[in-house]
């Protein structure tokens, strides 16, 4: 009686990559968004200081306040996946995004604008590493590379756009509402499911579909 063998690692490894890589255009648009995200603050800080008469260190108040609050969700980041699986959590995160902007957008006081900026890193800080995983998994590290240079084209547009939309005497709030419907899109298009049950599931099991190579001594 014939017995079917087992698949090999390659071949795991394969069916993996297949799996995740419809995922990967969501991947990217979220790094594009990240990036103009990041980037739009500071060109839009003049008109943000003067429609709200705020004082000069504001902006270094609200660039520190984003910064803690994307350290303390990458702190967290895995265990937030393994809980809710790679599609749950992205959600999430575009979700305090959305929230986010929209705080920002609507902002009439420094308080609020601090508020906002927080949860826009605890955004982020969901984000990026999440993504990043899954490129990993699923894709090379040219893909990688090329991940970080959407993130660059993102952080490119953002400053472009907010330029633009004041040049046509638009408020740099519209600009906000803008990036609040592209991280919209983030969450409506949000990765599937990851076929690997938990980002935490043991070393072992993930060497089984993503097999290390090693090298011989010469």
């Amino acid at each position: 009686m014939a017995i079917a063998s087992r698949p090999s690692s390659s071949a795991r490894a394969g069916t993996l990559r297949r799996r995740l890589q419809p995922a990967l255009g969501v991947t990217f648009w979220s790094f594009v968004v990240l990036g103009m995200s990041d980037a739009a603050l500071g060109t839009a800080w003049p008109a943000i200081r003067s429609s709200l008469d705020l004082p000069i260190g504001g902006l270094g108040l609200i660039q520190l306040t984003g910064t803690a609050g994307f350290l303390t969700a990458s702190l967290v980041s895995g265990r937030v996946a393994a809980g809710l699986g790679r599609s749950g959590s992205l959600l999430a995160a575009a979700g305090l995004a959305v929230t986010g902007m929209g705080l920002f957008a609507s902002a009439p006081a420094l308080g609020v604008l601090l508020l906002s900026a927080l949860v826009i890193g605890l955004a982020g800080g969901s984000i990026e590493p999440g993504m990043q995983s899954h490129v990993t998994l699923s894709s090379s590290s040219r893909t990688m590379n090329l991940l970080h240079g959407f993130y660059g084209l993102g952080a490119t547009i953002g400053p472009l756009l907010v330029s633009g939309l004041l040049l046509l005497h638009a408020s740099w709030r519209f600009a906000y509402l803008v990036l609040l419907c592209g991280e919209a899109l983030v969450g409506a298009t949000r990765a599937p499911a990851s076929p690997v049950p938990r980002w935490r599931a043991p070393v072992s099991r993930l060497k089984a579909h993503w097999p290390v190579p090693t090298s011989t001594p010469q």
